[in-house]
């Protein structure tokens, strides 16, 4: 157990370290200066290296009916602007990306999913060329039953932009997996 709960603590500096770089914000931001370097681990670039993706959380310790907070940063890495989905910016979409693995298997997805739903303009974002955008999620034992109970749990999020319909100009398809995170529920 003192192996877990070390390995607890330097992942939360790790993720405090690269959560600094997904630009923090109480809602979806863009950011068009000074952006990290393309090689900071924690990025992954998507097929076609247009855009990159990190996913982080403020703290790996929480306690049994905590709300964890987590952030996916998208970055444009080309001149141009692109116009993607926000990242978490849409209640139909919200948690369609991510999985969560607890100490029991997975943790199943138990929140309402609207039945009839039309994209909104606020649904789309454009970043300018080498500029970044950051949503925030919240996950509870609310839509996610499984995570009051105590141990690791893993958290994954693919960032996906796609649109079947009235995409607008310069629209972005395709899904970057970011690279999981660990936490521990005591």
């Amino acid at each position: 157990m003192k192996m877990i709960v070390r390995f607890i603590k330097i992942a939360g500096r790790l993720a405090f370290a690269l959560s600094a770089f997904c630009l923090h914000a109480a809602d979806t931001k863009t950011n068009n200066a000074n952006l990290p370097a393309k090689t900071l681990s924690g990025w992954q670039d998507s097929p076609d290296g247009k855009l990159s993706a990190c996913m982080t959380v403020g703290k790996t310790n929480f306690s049994a009916g905590d709300k964890i907070a987590i952030h996916c940063g998208v970055r444009n890495n080309t001149d141009k602007p692109i116009t993607i989905f926000r990242p978490f910016g849409d209640p139909y979409d919200l948690y369609s990306g991510v999985t969560i693995w607890g100490p029991h298997g997975p943790v199943a997805y138990a929140g309402r999913q609207p039945d009839d739903y039309i994209f909104g303009a606020s649904s789309f974002v454009e970043l300018q060329g080498r500029s970044a955008v950051e949503g925030n999620l919240q996950l509870s034992a609310d839509v996610f039953p499984g995570l009051n109970s105590s141990g690791l749990y893993t958290i994954r999020y693919v960032f996906e932009s796609n649109c079947e319909y009235h995409a607008p100009e310069n629209f972005w398809r395709g899904r970057i997996e970011t690279s999981p995170v660990t936490i521990l529920v005591q």
